[in-house]
């Protein structure tokens, strides 16, 4: 299905790469927005889930908050907490923002370790939908405010791949039926029913469900996912991105 550019991973499939979905809640709706929460999950949906809120150094744009219902509040002690008000409470495990972005890197390198101990030319590929338009540029900016930079990500053999090209491939070929390629949307297409968007956890294991778990996955193969996937330094280049 997917036809690799040179900004692509090579392809081969007998290479042993991972996939872990990708989704973030952020505090703005472009690139220089900051990030509020992190989620990931493997593919098979039980191996590895990780999320994390963060205090984002800026404040959460209206806009944003209408979408994922966050914001930064200033508590009883005066202290700036993040706030959901979707949940009508407090997050209290949110962490400083540099300290969970750091901490999100340590959960990055174990996985990829894991990955190249298996196959040292393997990758940990992060999907996420649409993350080329927002999550993949927001957290590369993010990582190398903290100072990880694209050199340690691709030591550690990480790629990125986003799911909304696949699938308007798909869709393309007639392989979907789908008429809006929103999250929200496939997957009630796929599942008849609707799940709790726009928190980062839901999303990614949305995601997960969608491509691994449903009619269609069976028409996505690991070579679909690596013609898709690229370096962080490719991001880079493709998006015109300046860290």
């Amino acid at each position: 299905m997917a036809a690799c550019t040179s900004q692509c991973l090579p392809l081969d499939p007998s290479r042993g790469d991972r996939f872990f979905l990708l989704d973030l809640e952020t505090t703005g709706l472009g690139f220089t927005a900051d990030i509020c929460q992190i989620g990931v999950v493997s593919c098979d949906g039980a191996s590895h889930a990780w999320s994390q809120y963060v205090l984002p150094p800026s404040q959460v744009h209206p806009l944003a908050t209408a979408v994922n219902g966050l914001g930064l509040v200033v508590d009883s002690s005066g202290s700036t907490v993040l706030h959901s008000f979707k949940k009508g409470l407090t997050i209290t495990d949110a962490l400083p923002y540099k300290e969970g972005l750091l901490k999100f890197y340590q959960f990055l390198k174990e996985i990829a370790g894991q990955t190249r101990r298996v196959d040292p030319t393997a990758y940990t590929i992060l999907i996420s939908h649409n993350g080329l338009g927002l999550d993949f540029p927001v957290l590369l900016r993010a990582l190398s405010k903290c100072g990880v930079t694209l050199q340690l990500l691709e030591e550690i053999g990480v790629a990125f791949a986003d799911s909304l090209k696949l699938l308007r491939k798909m869709r393309q070929s007639g392989g979907l039926s789908a008429h809006s390629l929103s999250m929200k949307n496939l997957h009630l297409h796929l599942f008849q029913e609707d799940f709790p968007a726009h928190d980062a956890m839901e999303d990614a294991m949305a995601l997960q469900r969608v491509l691994f778990g449903s009619s269609i996955a069976s028409r996505i193969s690991h070579e679909d996912i690596q013609g898709l996937s690229q370096t962080p330094s490719s991001v880079c280049e493709a998006l015109r991105l300046s860290l």
